[in-house]
């Protein structure tokens, strides 16, 4: 017991000797520590010309949507509709995708594959209750068999309720993108 007892003492005494030798040092030069200190800390600028990237929150896993739309030649083929793919990669061709109420499909990504035979294939999104969607061009594509992608840098806003129906010659489309508030 009193090995114990004597062992207890002597790590007590160790560690108040290591407290005051620490607060000696920091009251010695406190000038020293706060440049080492300053030297450790990170700063970040962010300018216009050395841009700090972030995370925008609202673009969560739950926010974000591919759709599948399957081409002319597929024997599911609905009307050119486009359906939701599910994490997973699982999707129902009986369940045709709609923007949900209160919100907006921004569209980022297109990513095309083509049949394959020569020639252009060519895609574009449409309206269910409207004229087509106004964008600048038809997404046209060689049909050379292979996937073409497309980053829509402004992306194309479809609108709440809107189905997403899907026309053009190509094999499949995937379009990517986000929900937002109206």
């Amino acid at each position: 017991m009193n090995y114990l007892k004597n062992l207890a003492k002597q790590t007590l005494a160790g560690v108040i000797a290591v407290a005051l030798v620490a607060a000696a040092v920091s009251l010695a030069a406190p000038k020293a520590v706060h440049a080492a200190v300053a030297a450790l800390i990170v700063q970040v600028a962010n300018t216009s010309a050395n841009p700090v990237p972030t995370t925008d929150g609202s673009l969560s896993a739950a926010h974000l949507i591919t759709l599948y739309c399957p081409g002319s030649d597929a024997s599911y083929y609905q009307n050119g509709s486009c359906f939701q793919v599910h994490p997973g990669g699982a999707y129902n061709p009986n369940e045709i995708y709609t923007v949900p109420a209160g919100e907006n499909l921004v569209v980022t990504d297109l990513e095309i594959s083509s049949i394959g035979g020569g020639g252009s294939g060519f895609f574009f999104i449409a309206n269910s209750t409207q004229a087509p969607i106004s964008i600048p061009q038809p997404f046209q594509v060689p049909d050379d068999g292979l996937t073409h992608v497309f980053t829509l840098s402004h992306g194309i806003v479809l609108t709440s309720g809107m189905t997403v129906p899907s026309f053009g010659q190509f094999n499949q489309a995937f379009l990517q993108g986000y929900l937002t508030a109206n």
